[in-house]
């Protein structure tokens, strides 16, 4: 118990209270039953049935409700197939942007830029991922002239 930091002290004595607590409730709950069961031994039997079934019935309830609760949803099932996005529905979608008076000046830019490299014959192709997960080597596997980062992180593969 040399280095114990103040988070794990306090965590221990969370966890200590909890348990108190937990004994706590276990002994008034035994208290409670056995005073339950005693009251119910003078009872009629129509009755003592009829508190059984009570507490069976609260218990499955609370059974079905804790199920429900942590049971992860349902997710919908996709009945429909996405729309195909090709030029054509992109060219009507931006059109249909610029008549509500939207600024499409960006897209439009981008197109034009698109529409050049695909003319040119020239293919972009962008790598991304965690850092030290090996997207510099593949392009140097890829592209063994490329030494510098900076001219590996720039070449166009025509």
């Amino acid at each position: 118990m040399k280095n114990l930091s103040p988070v794990r002290l306090l965590t221990i004595l969370a966890v200590a209270v909890l348990l108190l607590l937990l004994l706590l409730l276990a002994l008034l709950l035994t208290d409670t039953l056995l005073n339950i069961r005693a009251n119910l031994a003078q009872a009629p039997d129509w009755l003592w049935l009829l508190v059984i079934t009570g507490f069976s019935l609260f218990a499955v309830f609370s059974g079905w409700l804790m199920f429900r609760l942590i049971r992860a949803p349902k997710r919908p099932r996709q009945t429909t197939r996405p729309e195909k996005i090709d030029e054509d529905r992109v060219l009507e979608k931006l059109q249909h942007s610029r008549a509500s008076g939207l600024d499409t000046r960006e897209a439009e830019i981008e197109l034009r830029a698109l529409n050049q490299r695909r003319q040119a014959g020239e293919l972009h192709v962008a790598l991304y991922g965690e850092i030290s997960s090996g997207k510099s080597s593949l392009i140097r596997a890829l592209l063994p002239d490329a030494d510098d980062k900076e001219e590996s992180s720039a070449i166009l593969v025509t």
